[in-house]
């Protein structure tokens, strides 16, 4: 595990984001959902799994609107933002 938070921002765009989460949470300090409007069933699986789950209200068109907000609710040095559709190589994983 690296010194590295991920934040995810996840409004309805969810097909890919359990194996965004699952790319990422073997080697990061920490995973952090922005919930800006995740459908009810997606968040019931994020919930089992091991992240955090901000809910954010007010409307955001763009997640790039509150990525510099959202980095106070990081505890790392390092932070990557991934958006919920970016799966991280394997070969990446492992550099």
């Amino acid at each position: 595990m690296t010194d590295i938070s991920v934040v995810i921002v996840v409004k309805t765009d969810t097909l890919h984001l359990i194996e965004t989460i699952n790319s990422v949470i073997p080697w990061v300090k920490e995973v952090i959902i922005i919930d800006i409007g995740i459908p009810e069933n997606v968040l019931k699986k994020l919930q089992e799994m091991k992240v955090q789950i901000i809910p954010h209200s007010g409307d955001v068109r763009y997640a790039d609107q509150i990525r510099n907000e959202m980095v106070r609710y990081a505890s790392s040095n390092y932070v990557c933002f991934l958006d919920p559709d970016e799966v991280v190589p394997v070969k990446l994983q492992t550099y």
